[in-house]
């Protein structure tokens, strides 16, 4: 099992590897894709929700750990 660091780096590759895949099909002309999920808003959405949940969101929030110290002064969300 990946440390946190490690599985924050593999969240971002894999956020940087979709938009990309999708940047990349929306460019070709031979394929046909719905064309309102590729708008900036949409992608905003995606990678801000991506992101949070890569760095604010784990199992390990009931304990001291890092994602539990992203909280700042929201940290009393996760008291048991």
């Amino acid at each position: 099992m990946p440390d946190g660091k490690n599985h924050n780096i593999i969240n971002i590759t894999v956020l940087v590897i979709i938009i990309s895949g999708l940047y990349s099909l929306s460019t070709r002309a031979d394929i046909v894709l719905p064309m309102e999920f590729f708008n900036f808003q949409t992608i905003s959405v995606f990678s801000i929700s991506y992101l949070f949940g890569t760095f604010f969101l784990s199992p390990d929030l009931d304990i001291d750990s890092s994602p539990y110290g992203r909280w700042g002064i929201f940290k009393f969300l996760w008291w048991p």
